[in-house]
């Protein structure tokens, strides 16, 4: 059975207390009330205004219809279009007439300021716009977001079309897989960590993430993860862990007699201690395996008797719930979260000289396979049909 290891090599993981391997570091109405003219005031004055009418002559016509207000201005609102260009970028006159389709009299308008750059070690100027603005008047002129990404698609169609072999140009927010910004401070104004995120389910992009921030936690430049190596990361973990979980339930189970017992056994759950204390003591609940570098190392592991607990209580919620999302399918997320948490060996990026990967110590909690030899070995129930076979999470 897979055991929590110590690791000789850098690693992180999701847990807010880990600084390293099996350690850790811990880390969202006032109302105003108009006043009115009570109702029986109104009709009071509407009576008085009927009986005695006030004399009316050309002169008083007049000038009560040119003193009437006006009615109110129909305000005009622009279309609440999503912007994919971060706040406060900005773009050359060159490529914003290159990028963004444009002609020169396009941006006559728009507020700019002039710059100066070096070109083989001479000041150059350079006008440079907000890149919003230069996004909008695009927009204006191709029939908004949708207009203009049609027309980037015809010309990137033509492009191909003619096998150049130069890259298509287009703005960085317009490139295949972009989309609208993203304000999360994981995403650092990069269109490639918005597409990871995109496409990855919210929790696994909070717990790698999570990973990420405690590896950094641990570098002694104390800089973190610049964002090209966010990029990297977190790409790996979209090939390496997308796809590899079963579905996480919205709701846990509700309580019954299976349900409550498990949760009791889970309470109980031992504690893996301090990576200094490793060894030196036995731990109630703990399994220890002494190890010698590089061959093996040193690991905890819930004991048997804890072990055939678990399992137990497994075997009665399959018995009264089924292995359905009513019920093993939802349980087996509060296993993998408790086994997360005692033995700190969660979601965790790892690096190993060159090497960079991405591994879940507790995602064997979630396979069937795992709970089918421990169904047979705590409890001596014949492995179901068809669900034996090895499957491969994290």
């Amino acid at each position: 059975m897979p055991k929590a290891k110590k690791q000789k090599q850098t690693r992180s993981q999701a847990s807010p207390l880990r600084r390293r391997p099996n350690t850790r570091s811990q880390t969202q109405a006032d109302a105003a009330i108009a006043s009115r003219v009570p109702p029986t005031e109104a009709i009071q004055a509407t009576e008085h205004s009927v009986a005695e009418p006030a004399p009316s002559t050309p002169n008083s016509t007049r000038a009560a219809a040119s003193t009437a207000p006006d009615p109110p201005a129909v305000q005009e609102t622009e279309p609440a279009w999503a912007s994919r260009v971060w706040v406060g970028t900005t773009i050359s006159m060159t490529r914003a007439l290159a990028l963004y389709r444009l002609k020169k009299e396009d941006l006559d308008d728009l507020p700019s300021t002039m710059s100066k750059h070096e070109v083989n070690g001479f000041p150059v100027p350079m006008r440079l716009y907000k890149e919003r603005d230069v996004e909008r008047r695009a927009w204006d002129k191709y029939g908004g977001p949708e207009g203009f990404l049609a027309q980037l698609d015809k010309l990137r169609k033509r492009h191909s079309n003619r096998k150049s072999k130069t890259e298509f140009k287009c703005p960085d927010a317009y490139a295949p897989g972009s989309g609208p910004v993203d304000d999360d401070p994981h995403v650092m104004r990069s269109h490639k960590l918005a597409a990871v995120k995109r496409d990855m389910l919210p929790w696994l992009w909070a717990a790698c993430n999570a990973s990420l921030d405690a590896f950094a936690d641990i570098q002694d430049d104390g800089v973190g993860f610049r964002r090209y190596e966010r990029e990297d990361a977190m790409q790996a973990a979209l090939r390496v862990l997308v796809g590899r979980y079963p579905p996480r339930p919205h709701v846990p189970l509700p309580p019954s007699p299976a349900v409550d017992a498990l949760r009791a056994v889970l309470a109980q759950a031992p504690q893996l201690p301090p990576r200094p204390e490793w060894g030196k003591q036995k731990v109630a609940g703990l399994e220890y395996s002494s190890g010698s570098w590089p061959d093996e190392e040193d690991s905890y592991e819930w004991d048997e008797a804890y072990l055939g607990r678990v399992f137990r209580a497994l075997s009665e919620i399959i018995e009264l719930h089924g292995r359905d999302d009513c019920g093993w399918a939802t349980a087996r997320w509060e296993v993998y979260e408790t086994y997360k948490e005692r033995m700190w060996c969660g979601i965790c990026y790892v690096v190993q000289l060159n090497e960079r990967s991405w591994e879940d110590g507790a995602a064997k909690w979630l396979r069937a396979d795992h709970l089918n030899v421990g169904l047979a070995k705590y409890c001596g129930v014949p492995a179901a049909s068809g669900s034996s076979r090895p499957q491969r999470i994290g």
